[in-house]
């Protein structure tokens, strides 16, 4: 049984059919758009199977969901994801077969995101429990060549080196080639860092193989072993050769990110001292600002468990408490009633006039798309066709009525229905919407902000704004990047609009467009400030309350 094996052995149905076809697509992608289809496939089929209370399946479910957003670089939430499985996982007894490998399997894989994370020690942990729970042999030294590795990058050699050694004999007897030369690569690189005689052996041997095997991609990393081999040793002609072998074959292979880590490399081998310095500074920045994206409690899960037993003991104490305050209460219930009553009226009063907004604009929507924008379609097709003009006059008037009518039907999508329900997906497609070969638009985690504790009417009003800055980044800005990003800061909410366009004259422009923002933002009690100045981009904020 490998690391990954399906919650059910038997197929009975077309769900189970879709289940493992959109989990195929989740462990063995052709593109990124496979990576969203499995993604959004199991974020539907948890809530189904949490809904009808199947543990088993919903941890299933997870655990796809978290490997997708690790293969698309979004550590923070696979880490959630996978937290959240353990989390439903603690109800079960560890001898349950099925249990007890989605246990290994999620702490193998949270051990890989910390190695990922630098989190040496928390990786450590997680690979020791898969070491000590996992029931098949294949998966027990899977667990002991992730943590030899994990020892390795953290130098400590020795003990890696004493990992790797204790399963090579397995190893050579039960698996292939190519695992076979992974793991006397990773051997003679821990070797050679404590000038172990053995080193240069098993990375020739290594290398060996993979090329009798044309594992193109382990050939690259071998090369690369062998060029940091000799650097260590003062032998630069060699290493320059290897390095310059890994990127020939990278570029032979058309693989972007192996021939970045190969040229990175040839630069530490350059004399030239601010180029070395400039590698080493690079590493360091890189390496901390992934950190500091990417910080969670790594001690997340037994957190959850004590705050659960915490819980318990105070809903005990909560009711002795209630007991005696009962009385004095009722009569401050009855005053926060009438309060709340004329605090809902108004805000009854204000959520009406933005339904009413939002359904105006719908409609409009519907009939420039239903009626106008399709009689210039026809209009179109018959000045292509019919009308009697030089040609000369003939693609002008197309080009001025193609005109038209792009513009007709950008307003109908301006004002289009919005998805409320899966309002991050909505956001997530507007953003794209705007991300153009001219235009990168990027953004971070749009979960960021708890979306469901969002009123509806409030979720029309952001999604707006949002729409409203970007549609004047497209029409004025001339913006080559544009980053988005989602906060929530002492329970208040808050979207950061920065673009690097040609900002503008406050004092001088008109900028109807950001008057709608502002007059949007206020009629849900938040608030909206901007900079931005001729030639040196734009920047705005919006906050608001859920």
């Amino acid at each position: 049984m490998t690391m990954f094996s399906l919650c059910f052995q038997e197929v009975h149905s077309q769900d189970e059919l879709n289940d493992i076809n959109y989990r195929e697509l989740i462990l063995n992608p052709k593109n990124a758009s496979d990576l969203i289809k499995g993604y959004r496939h199991f974020l539907n089929a948890k809530e189904d199977n949490l809904k009808k209370f199947d543990t088993i399946k919903a941890v299933y479910d997870l655990r796809l969901i978290s490997i997708a957003l690790k293969k698309r670089g979004i550590l923070s939430e696979s880490e959630e994801y996978a937290i959240e499985a353990l989390e439903l996982l603690d109800k079960y007894n560890r001898k349950d077969s099925i249990a007890n490998e989605a246990y290994v399997g999620l702490n193998n894989h949270l051990g890989l995101i910390n190695k990922e994370l630098e989190n040496y020690d928390n990786a450590i942990d997680y690979f020791k429990k898969v070491i000590a729970y996992a029931k098949e042999t294949e998966n027990k030294n899977t667990g002991i060549k992730n943590l030899a590795m994990v020892y390795s990058k953290n130098r400590q050699y020795k003990k890696a080196i004493k990992g790797y050694l204790s399963i090579i004999e397995y190893t050579k007897e039960n698996e292939s080639q190519i695992k076979l030369a992974r793991l006397l690569d990773n051997l003679g690189s821990a070797q050679s860092k404590i000038d172990n005689p053995h080193a240069i052996l098993n990375l020739n041997e290594a290398l060996k193989i993979r090329i009798e095997a044309n594992h193109f991609s382990g050939i690259i990393t071998s090369y690369l072993h062998l060029a940091e081999y000799n650097k260590n040793r003062g032998n630069i002609a060699k290493a320059l050769d290897f390095a310059d072998k890994a990127v020939e074959l990278s570029q032979t292979i058309k693989n972007e990110y192996y021939e970045m880590n190969a040229l990175a490399f040839k630069m530490t081998l350059n004399n030239d001292k601010e180029i070395v310095r400039y590698k080493i500074l690079n590493d360091s920045i890189q390496s901390a600002q992934q950190q500091f994206k990417n910080q969670f409690a790594s001690d997340k899960y037994e957190v959850a468990k004590e705050k659960k037993r915490a819980d318990r003991n105070e809903i005990l104490k909560e009711k002795e408490r209630s007991k005696k305050i009962i009385s004095q209460s009722i009569a401050l219930i009855v005053l926060m009633l009438m309060i709340f009553v004329v605090l809902w009226l108004k805000s009854k009063h204000k959520k009406d006039k933005i339904k009413e907004a939002y359904q105006k604009e719908t409609e409009l929507s519907k009939k420039v798309h239903d009626e106008l924008a399709n009689d210039m379609s026809d209009l179109m097709n018959f000045v292509e066709k019919d009308i009697e003009v030089t040609e000369t006059k003939k693609a002008l008037l197309l080009d001025n009525i193609e005109d038209i009518y792009l513009r007709t039907r950008d307003i109908s999508t301006e004002t289009g229905s919005i998805d409320l329900l899966n309002f991050p997906d909505s956001i997530k497609h507007l953003l794209m919407q705007h991300n153009k070969k001219d235009t990168k638009v990027v953004t971070n985690d749009i979960n960021a902000i708890d979306w469901q504790n969002v009123s509806e009417y409030k979720k029309v009003v952001i999604y707006r704004c949002l729409q409203e800055l970007l549609v004047n980044m497209k029409k004025h800005s001339k913006a080559k990047v544009v980053s988005v990003v989602f906060k929530n800061r002492n329970k208040k909410n808050e979207i950061r609009y920065v673009d690097d366009g040609v900002g503008f004259d406050r004092e001088k422009s008109k900028r109807n467009g950001l008057l709608n923002v502002e007059s949007r933002i206020k009629g849900i009690g938040g608030s909206f400030n901007f900079t931005t100045s001729k030639g040196n981009g734009f920047k705005a904020t919006l906050e608001f309350n859920s």
